[in-house]
């Protein structure tokens, strides 16, 4: 899972003078795509918590899934968190951070103070009331080094067994962040360079994919976050010319052409991911923005809370399915549903918002003047 810049403490910004015509429809949907507050964007990231949060239950309680679907929703987050990271970036330049190591900066505390509180908090939890890593298995103790390498986010750099399933994919994201601010740099003065940056990516991961696959994963998967960067870099000179009511249609055909394949070879796999993230970040950019409906607010709210939702599905699940194993089914079914929307929300309001505006003061401090 896999947090974004995408709430209000972290996407203000200017506004810069509009052009008339279609110019100014291109340049606002840009700009609401890059300030967060893109429903195109929100229904990509609330597809992909669906993906992992359908995928996960359906598995538990015998439903139809199809293969593979949480990890075609971590896919659809790499895609999301670049794209709007690299807009991110790009806020905090215009607003007056210098294009050097204090906009490197105070980009690294922003996304410290979003992701590490929640993730802390998660693990800390996991012991405290002996969660295991995935419902139906028993808790095991992972050892301090492990609890202290979760609490880190750099299970993958140690080895370390992940204490709750969902966090694999958080190292992943944290070193993600530390290449980030050059892609950015990189792309300020040309067009295109994303893709030559993806297939370079891709080449490099093919070359040696055997270490990438441990400590190094990072690399493994940058082709599915450079999709996102494409998607960034094509967003500055595109203009969105699909009708909007294709993005859903988009996101459902992607889900039913990524579940027939045979997903038994790791690698296999993985390299399908590039190819599904590059086609979903060039089209991403190509249809026009709902403004106001029904799908665009709950598209929102599912996008707000979605961090929560990522790293405490699997707890719920275990308490509502194991922990109340003894109980009525409905009352089980009830409990089960309730949690997963107080416990995201109170996740939100507790921890990510305040620290999001934590993050914000601190990072102040790098602007210039």
């Amino acid at each position: 899972m896999i947090p974004a810049d995408m709430m209000t403490a972290e996407t203000q910004r200017t506004s810069p003078a509009q052009p008339s015509g279609s110019t100014a429809s291109s340049t606002l949907t840009r700009n609401l795509a890059l300030s967060g507050e893109s429903t195109n964007l929100d229904i990509l990231r609330a597809t992909a918590v669906l993906c992992v949060f359908y995928g996960h239950l359906a598995g538990l309680i015998g439903f139809y899934t199809p293969k593979d679907l949480g990890f075609f929703g971590v896919v659809l987050f790499f895609v999301h968190t670049s794209f709007v990271l690299m807009g991110s970036l790009e806020r905090l330049e215009t607003t007056g951070y210098p294009r050097t190591w204090p906009l490197a900066a105070a980009f690294a505390i922003r996304r410290l103070f979003r992701i590490y509180p929640l993730s802390i908090v998660c693990v800390l939890l996991v012991v405290m009331f002996g969660i295991p890593k995935f419902p139906g298995e028993a808790y095991v103790w992972v050892g301090w080094p492990a609890y202290l390498s979760n609490l880190a986010i750099t299970q993958n750099l140690s080895h370390s067994r992940v204490v709750l399933a969902p966090l694999w994919t958080l190292p992943v994201e944290v070193q993600m962040y530390g290449f980030l601010p050059f892609f950015y740099l990189g792309l300020r003065k040309g067009r295109y360079r994303s893709f030559f940056f993806w297939i370079l990516s891709a080449v490099a991961s093919l070359t040696i994919p055997l270490i990438f696959q441990g400590r190094l994963n990072v690399i493994l998967y940058a082709p599915c976050f450079i999709a996102g960067i494409v998607a960034y870099d094509l967003s500055r000179m595109m203009r969105k010319r699909l009708p909007v009511w294709l993005w859903p249609i988009t996101l459902a055909l992607a889900i039913a052409a990524w579940s027939p394949f045979d997903n038994h070879d790791f690698l296999a796999q993985v390299h399908r991911a590039w190819l599904f993230a590059l086609v979903l970040g060039i089209l991403v950019v190509q249809f026009r923005e709902i403004t106001t409906s029904v799908v665009a607010k709950s598209a929102h709210l599912v996008a707000k809370y979605s961090y929560g939702i990522y790293v405490s599905h699997v707890a719920v699940f275990w308490f509502a399915i194991y922990r109340l194993s003894h109980f009525p089914l409905a009352l089980r079914i009830l409990a089960g549903a309730a949690m997963s929307v107080l416990v995201p929300v109170t996740l939100y309001h507790v921890v990510e918002h305040p620290c999001i505006k934590l993050g914000g003061r601190y990072a102040a401090a790098f602007r210039k003047g």
